[in-house]
């Protein structure tokens, strides 16, 4: 029985980006913004959440439920489709002869975010979900829609968060296949490169960076 590669190809990505890892990303990148000091948005999303559905109809109650099932559902899409440009970018930099010189290179807004429409399927996908959340937020009123709209930024930024986390696996992806086929040395000439990379991408940050975020955090007792 002949072997159907790109459908095997398909399956494995399927398998890879499984509910359980899209939740990893999500929480690795939730875990990197509460280390630099910004908004706990895994507290803020239920404490909106439970102050914006009493202020809603049965139907508004119903739509915003269809519109966060929606989301759920565009997160693999999303994190695929991250996955294969990080994957891309790394054997980029290897077989460019010519090395980065910015550290802010806004890879994931470039060949990510920015370039969604050569994934069909996550394309519709948003632009069906956004259609319902526009509709939400013109038929609500103060206070409802400000917190609606809340909300709807800390989605976003869920989606931006777990973008990034899914490039830079596909990243780290392509670094490890450089490393068993090429050998140990493909990646470690290719240092500065993944040094910009990782600190654009907010793996890494600079140890003033470090010393501003330790003399903000709380004493510990």
């Amino acid at each position: 029985m002949p072997l159907h590669i790109e459908k095997e190809l398909n399956a494995m990505l399927d398998r890879g980006f499984s509910p359980e890892l899209v939740e990893k990303l999500v929480a690795c990148r939730q875990a990197r913004w509460k280390a630099r000091g910004h908004i706990d948005n895994e507290k803020r999303e239920p404490l909106l959440w439970a102050a914006l559905i009493p202020l809603l109809t049965p139907q508004q109650k119903d739509t915003l439920e269809a519109i966060q099932a929606g989301r759920r559902q565009i997160y693999p899409l999303l994190a695929k489709f991250a996955f294969h440009n990080g994957l891309l970018t790394g054997f980029q930099q290897h077989f460019s002869p010519e090395p980065l010189t910015s550290a802010f290179l806004e890879l994931v807004n470039h060949q990510v975010l920015e370039r969604t429409r050569l994934c069909p399927p996550y394309q519709r996908a948003k632009e069906e979900n956004n259609t319902l959340s526009e509709q939400l937020r013109q038929e609500l009123e103060d206070p409802a829609q400000n917190l609606w709209i809340e909300l709807d930024l800390l989605w976003e930024d869920l989606e931006y968060g777990l973008a990034l986390e899914a490039f830079h696996l596909g990243y780290r992806a392509a670094l490890h296949t450089l490393k068993a086929a090429v050998g140990h040395d493909a990646v470690t000439g290719m240092l500065h490169d993944i040094l910009l990379t990782e600190y654009d991408l907010g793996v890494l940050r600079t140890s003033m960076e470090q010393e501003r975020m330790d003399a903000a955090a709380p004493p510990e007792e």
